[in-house]
């Protein structure tokens, strides 16, 4: 699996667990991915568990963090999610 695979996978369920701190009237977009590799995932007959994590939620910015795993941690992260008001 390519980094950027399991760059989307992180901030997929970082994005997602960020949107559930939110109201039906909010929603978040990323603003400030990071993502860091320890080895490298394989395609073959493997599962990628990606988790999510909020570490903070503020008025303005929800933080989160996130772990990939396939036999062992493949990438962790954490990200900046804006709050964006809908119109």
């Amino acid at each position: 699996m390519s980094g950027r695979g399991v760059a989307h996978l992180l901030d997929a369920a970082m994005g997602s667990v960020a949107q559930s701190e939110l109201d039906e009237k909010r929603s978040d977009a990323t603003a400030e991915p990071h993502v860091n590799y320890t080895r490298v995932a394989s395609l073959h007959g493997s599962t990628v568990v990606t988790t999510g994590t909020i570490v903070n939620r503020g008025l303005h910015i929800v933080t989160a963090d996130g772990r990939n795993a396939e036999e062992g941690l493949v990438a962790h992260g954490t990200t900046a999610c804006i709050v964006l008001e809908a119109p």
